[in-house]
């Protein structure tokens, strides 16, 4: 298990549960919000283009959802990500890049 962190360098890090060495996982520029994956395989974050998710096992380069949104989070299976853009909720099906509007919330 590990904990991640956005440091003030706008990049990412992981620490190992019960250490004190810190890895950078990626460099994401402007980041903002940050969430990982329930399985613990991608990072959810907001980079200056709208919401990315990073893979960490390293193969795959941050998939752009070129979504505004702010309190991003993914799902319980990691499918889809929850966001609010303006006073509306909405969610993200990651892999369609389907967007539902779920509630005006009214802010």
């Amino acid at each position: 298990q590990s904990i991640f962190y956005a440091g003030n360098d706008e990049a990412i890090y992981r620490v190992a549960i019960g250490s004190t060495t810190r890895t950078k996982v990626a460099d994401t520029g402007n980041l903002t919000q940050l969430d990982v994956s329930p399985d613990g395989t991608r990072v959810l974050y907001y980079g200056g283009a709208g919401l990315e998710v990073l893979d960490l096992g390293g193969g795959s380069p941050a998939i752009e959802l070129l979504i505004s949104g702010v309190s991003p989070r993914f799902s319980p299976d990691g499918s889809k990500i929850a966001y609010v853009a303006g006073e509306v909720a909405s969610i993200i099906d990651i892999a369609t890049r389907t967007v539902s509007a779920v509630d005006n919330i009214g802010l």
